[in-house]
């Protein structure tokens, strides 16, 4: 009975800590809901922020995008770059790069959307930052969407480029295969 008295404490303590650590997170999430929001744009910040977007989309995103695009192709892959094409995103600008992976006769050429690896840049004016979204997924292997964020100024072309071979590299490189514990 003595063990269950110490167990009963340590999870009160336990559940008293995380009660604690959760109670400061949500307490100062609830204040900073009231408070006004430092990195929200006004209007002309909002379009003054879409239009330097849409010149690195046009003068960064997307020619790395056809440099890496134009290679894969060489190797026997393929890809598409999709500008402003997204119901997920409301309205928010955004470019994406779909690679096809080159596929065996067995697989019929056909692939599903979770089969293959996409990469997109989306603008969120308002709040002044740019939202990279990565899926992964490779013919017969689920994929998994994840995502960060970025400023303006870190799109450069070898941050693209690299976010870009991050992709690939998370998706071609062979994975170990997976030992059965039975």
């Amino acid at each position: 009975m003595v063990e269950n008295d110490k167990a009963d404490d340590c999870n009160n303590t336990n559940d008293d800590a995380i009660a604690a650590e959760l109670d400061s997170i949500l307490d100062s999430y609830a204040d900073d809901e009231t408070r006004p929001q430092d990195n929200v744009l006004n209007e002309e910040q909002e379009q003054e922020f879409l239009a330097r977007f849409e010149r690195i989309k046009v003068e960064v995103i997307k020619p790395t995008m056809e440099e890496i695009g134009k290679y894969l192709e060489r190797k026997g892959h393929s890809y598409q770059i999709k500008d402003n094409a997204s119901p997920y995103h409301d309205e928010n600008p955004i470019i994406k790069m779909e690679i096809y992976p080159k596929i065996s006769a067995a697989d019929d050429g056909r692939l599903q959307e979770h089969e293959f690896p996409t990469i997109a840049f989306i603008a969120e004016p308002d709040i002044a930052t740019v939202g990279i979204e990565v899926r992964d997924g490779m013919p017969r292997r689920p994929g998994l969407t994840r995502g960060h964020t970025t400023n303006l100024e870190s799109l450069t072309k070898e941050y693209v480029r690299n976010q870009i071979i991050t992709v690939i590299k998370m998706n071609f490189v062979k994975r170990p295969a997976r030992k059965n514990s039975d």
